[in-house]
Parts: C-alpha cells; structure tokens; sequence
C-alpha cells in the first residue's frame, strides 16, 4: 500500500517536472525571441521569470495531483519557491562535482557536460521529492 502511494506520487511528480521543464524553456525561449539581441543581463533575468513561473506552476499542479493537499497559502508557497532554489544550488553542485569528475576523460566536452548536467538533474530531482514531500506538503507541518 505505501509502495503503491509513493510509485503513484513519484511517476505523477515526473510528469510534472517535465511539464514544468517544458514550460521554463519554452517561457524562456519565447522571451529571447520577442527581445531578438538579448545580452546576459537580460538572459539572467529571463531565466529568472521563467523559473519562477515554472516554478509556481510546478508548486500548483504538485499539491493538487502528487500531493493530494488542497490548502494552498502564500507561505507554503514561499516555503515551495526556496526548496526549489535549495534543489537548483545541488543541481548545480552536483552537475560541477561530475563535471570536474570526468574532466580528465578524454571524451568530447560537449558530452561530458550534458552528462554531468543530467546527473545534477537526477540528484535535485530526487532532493526535491523528498523536500516537497517531508516538509512542504507534509499533512503534520501544515
């Protein structure tokens, strides 16, 4: 049974997060296309919006479909935006520990890099279940 429960929320919170991926990188790229020569500056603070609303969708559709939690409140939302940053920090940790792990490989860069994002993705993924699960939607927090 509780198996059955954390399958059940686990395959819905991946589908979410691709839903949730597609939507950051299609807000995003719809900005770099509407601001044709965009600098930096820019990029950083289109990611920045695309993350937060990807971010505010993800936190919407988790609690109603992963987690079952139909209290809804600016805190707990709050609560969701800065475990999704504190997963972003070990995305990036991870993906630079591998990274700096399979520099000597002599294998192309490009491969290596997109192979040591994919395992920071798995390792915040992961974090980020577990967060959301014990300590954002968790029934005896709220």
């Amino acid at each position: 049974m509780v198996y059955n429960i954390f399958m059940r929320q686990f395959i819905i919170f991946s589908f979410i997060g691709i839903i949730n991926t597609i939507v950051d990188l299609l807000l995003l790229n719809i900005l770099l296309l509407i601001f044709n020569n965009s600098t930096l500056w820019q990029f950083s603070i289109f990611k920045c919006i695309s993350f937060i609303i990807a971010c505010s969708l993800s936190y919407f559709l988790n609690s109603k479909f992963t987690f079952k939690d139909s209290y809804l409140n600016l805190l707990k939302y709050f609560k969701f935006i800065t475990a999704s940053l504190s997963g972003v920090f070990i995305n990036i940790l991870f993906s630079t520990i591998f990274f700096l792990y399979f520099q000597n490989i002599d294998y192309n860069t490009f491969i290596k890099s997109t192979f040591s994002a994919v395992l920071g993705s798995i390792f915040s993924f992961i974090w980020n279940y577990f967060i959301y699960k014990n300590f954002i939607f968790n029934k005896q927090n709220n």
